[in-house]
């Protein structure tokens, strides 16, 4: 009996988690654009003494922008996004450069209201980059969340250089 609800609970959890154009098609994504109209939204996060800026640009099919990992004592992640939306979930290509190498991985992020929620899951090497293995089992429930910020008020801090 045991067995049956952790396979039950399994099977739940996978099927409310499934990404495809399917389960995504019918979500609004003009909810996402900017106030000002320019497309262009800029979200921030701070865990303990790391921060993290997400600056995207919605304007349009294809949302690029910049990505920026500030860890304490450690080196800066930083580099740019290219990706596109599927419904509420951006999925991306993450080129960005640390500790003097260039590296390409996937990210995927939940766009929640005014929020961006940081998806995991497991990675794999394809073609000299990290992509998620499975589409379909990002897990956004213990993600990083990024609220909403100005733009204009943290501008030094979207800077590649």
């Amino acid at each position: 009996m045991k067995d049956f609800f952790l396979y039950l609970v399994i099977s739940l959890l996978l099927t409310s988690c499934r990404f495809d154009s399917e389960s995504t098609a019918g979500r609004n994504t003009a909810s996402f654009q900017s106030q000002d109209g320019s497309g262009k939204e800029c979200f921030s996060s701070a865990i303990k003494r790391d921060s993290i800026w997400v600056k995207l640009d919605f304007s349009s099919e294809e949302v690029t922008g910049i990505l920026i990992y500030n860890f304490h004592e450690k080196d800066r992640n930083k580099g740019t996004l290219q990706g596109g939306l599927k419904g509420d979930t951006l999925l991306a290509s993450y080129t960005f450069h640390s500790e003097g190498v260039v590296s390409v991985r996937e990210v995927a992020f939940l766009v929640k209201g005014d929020q961006l929620i940081e998806g995991f899951g497991e990675m794999e090497m394809k073609e000299n980059r990290q992509v998620f293995k499975e589409k379909g089992e990002i897990d956004f429930s213990q993600g990083i969340a990024f609220k909403k910020i100005d733009c204009k008020a943290y501008k030094t801090n979207f800077t590649l250089e």
